[in-house]
C-alpha cells in the first residue's frame, strides 16, 4: 500500500478468522503475528483494534463506513411499519441483552419476543440465530411478534466490523415469525436501503432505527 503511495484504507466485506501459518511469512509479517496472536485470544473486538493499530503504525489512516459512505448507516427514525408498544418493550429488553453481549465481546445481535430472550448471535451469526428462531416458531405457536435487533459492541471501534443488515435478514426475520427489526441508529450498516424497506413492507415487517 504505501509503495503505490495509498495513505487511507477502510475495511469492508466479512472476515473469517485466518489459521496463522508461519510458513507463509517473511520476516517483517513474522515480527507483526506475535502481537495478532495475543489479540486473538481476547476476542475479535480486540483483534481487529491490533488489525488497525498495525495499519496505523505503518502511517495509514483507516476510515469507517460513516466516513466514506454515511447514507449507508441510518440515523433514528422508523424506517417502514409500526412497531407495537410490545415491540418498543422487546428492544429496550433486546438492546441491553445485546450490550451485556458486547461486553464479553461475543455478538451483536438478539431475538425476544415478549420480553423472552430466545437466541443471541454467536459465532455462527445473524442467519444461523434465525434459523433457530424459524425452527422453534411452529413448537411456540406464536403468531407475529418479536423482533431481532442489532448494535455494536458498547467499545467497539465503529470503524470495522458494523453489524448489518440487508434483504436476506428481512427474509430470515420474516421466516422467523418476527414483527420486524430493530437495531441501534448510527450503529449498523443498512445495505440496500430502498430494496431492503420494500420487502420488509411486502413481508409486513417494521424495520426500526433505534435511538441508542
Amino acid at each position: 500500500l504505501q509503495e503505490a503511495s495509498v495513505v487511507e484504507v477502510i475495511f469492508a466485506g466479512s472476515v473469517r478468522r485466518p489459521r496463522l501459518d508461519p510458513a507463509l511469512f517473511d520476516a517483517q509479517t513474522a515480527q507483526i503475528v506475535p502481537r495478532l496472536l495475543a489479540a486473538m485470544q481476547s476476542g475479535d473486538d480486540a483483534t481487529l483494534r491490533e488489525v488497525i493499530a498495525i495499519f496505523e503504525d505503518f502511517d495509514l489512516t483507516v476510515k469507517g463506513v460513516a466516513d466514506i459512505a454515511p447514507a449507508l448507516i441510518p440515523q433514528a427514525g422508523i424506517l417502514v411499519g409500526q412497531p407495537s408498544l410490545q415491540d418498543q418493550a422487546d428492544a429496550a429488553r433486546a438492546a441491553m441483552i445485546v450490550n451485556a453481549l458486547g461486553t464479553v465481546d461475543v455478538g451483536q445481535g438478539a431475538v425476544v419476543v415478549k420480553g423472552l430472550c430466545l437466541a443471541v448471535e454467536a459465532l455462527p451469526g445473524t442467519d444461523a440465530m434465525l434459523a433457530h428462531i424459524a425452527a422453534l416458531k411452529g413448537p411456540l405457536n406464536e403468531a407475529r411478534a418479536g423482533l431481532i435487533y442489532k448494535a455494536p459492541k458498547p467499545t467497539q471501534d465503529l470503524r470495522i466490523d458494523l453489524p448489518t443488515i440487508g434483504i436476506q435478514t428481512v427474509i430470515h426475520a420474516a421466516n422467523a415469525g418476527l414483527a420486524g427489526i430493530a437495531f441501534e441508529a448510527g450503529g449498523v450498516i443498512l445495505l440496500e436501503l430502498e430494496a431492503v424497506l420494500a420487502e420488509a413492507k411486502k413481508l409486513g415487517l417494521f424495520v426500526w432505527a433505534r435511538a441508542a
